[in-house]
């Protein structure tokens, strides 16, 4: 490849999402380089002769992170000059309006990098190169073993689903509604169960608290306002976006322990233990207070440095294919 000249390219400068004024600002500051594998100097990443990466997911589904996930992944690869495209299931809800998720073709599928999520046990769409993105540990959603290829590629969403593998790690763009400006008078709290356990509901618990469903609050404004508005929640499900999504709302989270996860696999994670309470003791509610005015700072932090994974995980594939 011809010419050594280095150019930058501002991550996610102009996001469609409706992100406050902090969170825009935070991303533009971080320029994305992708380094030259020829020549030794970066080079534009459209000037690259890259495969197209054909994200495997189910049809947008605001409720649910992980496949918000997907469907961000390919949004931001888009935006950066990334080649990227969804691949989602007949009859699915369809993709975000707002986000840049163009659709696979046979021909994408066949040239291209295909990334599945770990509920994906095996290969359906027979592709060549193939990448495996943990946004949860192995059966844990879907209770499948992956039926993996040699050269299949895996990437952890974090070092909370494995310490071994590099990782890929993006947070959810807030859309101007999970923050903790102008917060209202705080009255009231909320239990959610998601994932967690049934067996480790516990009644006293949720006695007069609200529950809080992935249906109900009906629309991401109403859920919101209603973070923003209440006190506490206690989340039996240990790995949520709602658990992160109230700290970023100045909402205590207090998580009743239930695995499979456990307080030092989420102390791994981008976003830590601000905020969060691993169980109903003094000392960790005493704790979660202290440091869930810092929630917020640092997830805009990890939203400024989430471009470094996007480039080392493009330069990695496109290296290995």
């Amino acid at each position: 490849m011809q010419g050594t000249a280095s150019l930058s390219i501002l991550l996610l400068a102009t996001l469609v999402l409706r992100l406050p004024p902090e969170v825009s600002a935070a991303i533009r500051r971080t320029p994305l380089h992708i380094q030259s594998t020829g020549s030794g100097g970066n080079i534009h990443i459209e000037s690259m002769r890259m495969r197209p990466y054909v994200i495997v997911a189910p049809g947008y589904n605001p409720k649910s992170w992980g496949v918000r996930t997907l469907h961000l992944l390919c949004h931001l690869m888009n935006e950066i000059g990334v080649p990227a495209y969804l691949h989602l299931p007949p009859k699915s809800y369809g993709t975000n309006p707002l986000w840049n998720g163009p659709l696979a073709t046979k021909d994408h599928i066949r040239d291209g990098i295909v990334i599945y999520p770990e509920i994906e046990k095996a290969n359906p769409l027979k592709a060549r190169r193939v990448v495996r993105w943990l946004l949860n540990r192995p059966g844990y959603i879907m209770g499948n073993k992956i039926k993996s290829g040699l050269d299949d590629y895996f990437v952890a969403f974090s070092a909370m689903m494995d310490d071994t593998k590099p990782t890929l790690n993006l947070q959810m763009p807030n859309e101007g509604l999970f923050h903790p400006r102008d917060l209202p008078t705080k009255s009231g709290e909320l239990f959610y169960v998601g994932k967690g356990s049934e067996r480790a509901r516990i009644p006293s618990i949720e006695a007069g608290r609200t529950e809080v469903t992935r249906t109900w609050p009906s629309t991401h404004p109403e859920y919101a306002a209603l973070l923003r508005r209440s006190e506490v929640i206690y989340s039996y499900d240990t790995l949520s976006g709602v658990n992160y999504e109230a700290t970023l709302c100045g909402t205590l989270c207090i998580i009743i322990p239930n695995g499979p996860y456990t307080r030092a696999d989420i102390a791994k994670g981008e976003l830590g233990l601000n905020g969060i309470a691993w169980g109903t003791s003094e000392e960790e509610i005493a704790r979660a207070k202290a440091t869930l005015p810092d929630a917020y700072p640092h997830y805009l932090g990890v939203i400024a440095r989430q471009n470094d994974g996007i480039r080392a995980f493009v330069e990695a594939t496109q290296n290995r294919w």
